[in-house]
């Protein structure tokens, strides 16, 4: 009656039902047609949306296996565009870059994958394995200023790496022997009064140096303290260990690596202490990077052996500086009066 006398019409059930339904075809309607719109915008493929409404760490993921993929097929341009547009959501993401890299030097473009490298390099300076492609990739393009540099560098960052292995190896093969290398450009350290020649490594300088416990060598077997097995020896023999670091030692001490070889001297001073010519060759390295404070204390430690005249000489020659040195540690220490 209320409804009747304000002029409103209610309505019923059926229609109420059908309004409802009315309803909810329009907006199923409304909703394909925006659906079939961004279909159209975004391309051919239902995909598009759903990339769309992804977040960027995800896209980027998604062109990384597309990337991956083209790559294993041998589409290495179609590779190479994913990866960008992943690069593009995710800059400076470093497995893009590599990846980047390794597909630019696949499809022979050494330039743009240097680029690459260079640009990971800028963000992990210490990542060894990317710093040999750029050193090799420089040798490879004739430069072998730019090479040395990248593989010094690798030697200075971890001189016990596999990277450093390569790294000295390749310094070593492009130099030429010790004695072709003594003769071109004479060390300072050649000048020393009385200084035997360095002795030759036992291990050859194309050899890869490696500390993780191996089978027993051949040569080998026969010695004291060498434990025959099968397969590995558990622990390596001390004085075989020192001599491998040792050998090292010289090696980096050869090509100027002052530090690593002091490094790697030392190591072998503490595997066996009673190796004389170990502190003449720590002196030559503290030497050459003058450090002759340093280097003396080392000099005058050896008693005995090849080396007992030539650290002998070396001792006089770095006395004077080592006395300098301690009165400068001396003035350092003692208060300052007001």
């Amino acid at each position: 009656m209320l409804a009747n006398a304000s002029g409103l019409q209610t309505l019923s059930r059926r229609e109420h039902r059908l309004w409802v339904a009315t309803t909810l075809l329009t907006l199923l309607v409304l909703t394909g047609s925006y659906l079939l719109y961004r279909k159209q915008l975004l391309g051919s493929e239902w995909g598009g949306v759903e990339r769309e409404l992804l977040r960027p760490e995800d896209q980027s993921k998604n062109l990384i296996e597309k990337g991956i993929r083209s790559r294993q097929r041998g589409q290495l341009e179609e590779a190479l565009t994913h990866f960008q547009q992943a690069l593009d959501l995710m800059p400076g993401n470093q497995t893009i870059l590599k990846l980047m890299g390794e597909t630019y030097q696949e499809s022979k473009q050494p330039e743009e994958a240097l680029g690459s490298y260079s640009a990971l390099l800028r963000i992990a300076p210490d990542d060894l394995a990317t710093r040999l492609k750029v050193a090799q990739l420089y040798q490879e393009a004739n430069d072998w200023a730019a090479a040395q540099r990248e593989y010094r560098h690798i030697i200075q960052r971890n001189q016990t790496s596999p990277e450093a292995a390569v790294a000295l190896e390749a310094i070593e093969a492009k130099e030429g022997p010790p004695d072709r290398r003594q003769r071109r450009r004479p060390d300072r350290l050649a000048r020393t009064a009385g200084k035997p020649s360095l002795p030759q490594t036992s291990v050859p300088s194309n050899q890869s140096l490696s500390l993780s416990p191996a089978p027993v060598p051949p040569e080998a077997a026969g010695l004291p303290g060498v434990m025959k097995t099968d397969q590995m020896i558990e622990q390596p023999d001390p004085s075989i260990l020192a001599q491998v670091r040792k050998d090292r030692g010289l090696r980096y001490l050869r090509i100027g690596e002052y530090r690593a070889a002091i490094n790697e001297l030392l190591h072998a001073l503490r595997i066996n202490s009673e190796d004389q010519e170990l502190y003449y060759h720590i002196g030559m390295a503290y030497e050459g990077l003058e450090q002759p404070a340093r280097a003396h204390d080392y000099f005058k430690r050896v008693d005995q052996g090849p080396y007992l005249s030539a650290a002998q000489a070396a001792t006089r020659k770095t006395a004077k500086a080592a006395e300098e040195s301690r009165r400068r540690l001396n003035r350092l220490a003692r208060p300052s009066s007001e």
